[in-house]
């Protein structure tokens, strides 16, 4: 058995200040070889208690921020959570310009970590790990390359980039 085979449906809920309690709601072995991988695997899921749920915020894990699970989602109105690879390609929304021929610009200006660094930046005390930590967050609304443009106009992703001051990253 691989435990990187299984998929999780968990319910989340906050229990006190920083403190949080996690409730696995159903959970689905996937098989090694077949049709069905990850991504179905995690469809099925959510489909089966999205009747359940009006209004639902999904965190989920980089290796599922992926076009195929999160576009049907966006449909429905769920709002996503999820960390993007680093080489993820982010577009600030295009300008509006005057009418032309031809399709609308799906992209702006490519976003990069030197242009995320001027924004302006909003400090506060979170509690993470278990300790109160100094975050630094800078935001913005984006277009990620990977939804190709989002047919279905909701995906004005904002994008918010953490620091710790005083820390440093490797």
């Amino acid at each position: 058995m691989n435990s990187q085979g299984w998929v999780t449906l968990a319910l989340v809920v906050r229990v006190r200040l920083g403190s949080a309690l996690t409730i696995p709601i159903r959970s689905w072995l996937v098989e090694e070889s077949g049709q069905r991988g990850k991504l179905w695997v995690a469809r099925q899921l959510i489909e089966s208690v999205r009747g359940n749920v009006r209004e639902a915020r999904l965190l989920i894990d980089a290796w599922f921020m992926r076009k195929s699970l999160i576009l049907p989602l966006l449909e429905q109105r769920v709002r996503i959570i999820g960390q993007v690879r680093r080489d993820t390609a982010l577009y600030l929304p295009p300008e509006p310009e005057p009418k032309r021929r031809g399709p609308k610009r799906k992209y702006g200006q490519r976003l990069d970590a030197a242009m995320l660094d001027t924004l302006p930046a909003q400090e506060m005390n979170l509690m993470l790990y278990g300790k109160l930590q100094l975050v630094r967050l800078r935001s913005a609304i984006t277009v990620a390359r990977f939804l190709k443009g989002c047919p279905c106009g909701r995906c004005g992703a904002r994008c918010v980039r953490t620091t710790t001051p005083g820390r440093v990253r490797a």
